[in-house]
């Protein structure tokens, strides 16, 4: 009995110590570390598509003439537009 006694005021003890955790509190943190976490992901997949990009427009323009420009050029600018975009929104947090 005293074993019982003694076993219950050691949780007790133990117990008030401890900080109760809101269920609410820790899945609003995790959700948003899951965001956080998505968002570099997305982050870091734009980015390397923008230097994907740029690399393919410095080809592009070095094979082009100085009196005319391919057409692929503008349209990879503008995916590079949409991508820098992407990336300034991205930097900023969700």
């Amino acid at each position: 009995m005293k074993r019982i006694l003694f076993c219950v005021l050691v949780f007790a003890v133990t117990s008030l110590g401890q900080e109760v955790k809101d269920p609410v509190k820790e899945a609003a943190r995790k959700l948003e570390k899951q965001i956080r976490d998505d968002n570099y992901k997305d982050l870091k997949a734009a980015s390397e598509e923008l230097l994907t990009l740029s690399k393919e427009i410095n080809d592009e323009v070095e094979k082009s003439d100085k009196n005319k420009m391919s057409a692929r050029i503008f349209e990879k600018l503008d995916r590079l537009d949409k991508v820098a975009r992407k990336i300034r929104d991205k930097a900023k947090g969700p």
